[in-house]
């Protein structure tokens, strides 16, 4: 079940940086709006370095969001909160709820 979450998620990331390499940088084009901020979130909760690497147009959209100063501080603690999550998960892996 996880292979197929990660490779559903992988393709609708593909979409969208082939999308963003045709039109970008944002997903308005030259407008930022809502739904960058929206894709940057959950690239920052995924993995940032992994989508990143994987996904070029992708990475230059979030490095545009990150650097705006309110959504700096956001992403940030969204990828400190992922990657506790993470640890966690491989401390119990049945979950924390058993």
């Amino acid at each position: 079940m996880q292979e197929l979450a990660k490779s559903l998620v992988l393709d609708r990331l593909n979409v969208m940086n082939t999308r963003l390499a045709k039109k970008g940088p944002y997903v308005l084009g030259t407008r930022f709006s809502l739904a960058d901020f929206y894709l940057s979130f959950w690239v920052a909760y995924l993995d940032r370095e992994a989508v990143c690497l994987r996904f070029p147009s992708i990475a230059k959209l979030h490095g545009l969001v990150s650097a705006r100063p309110r959504a700096a501080r956001y992403l940030e603690d969204t990828e400190m909160m992922a990657k506790a999550y993470a640890e966690m998960m491989i401390q119990h892996p049945s979950g924390v709820i058993t």
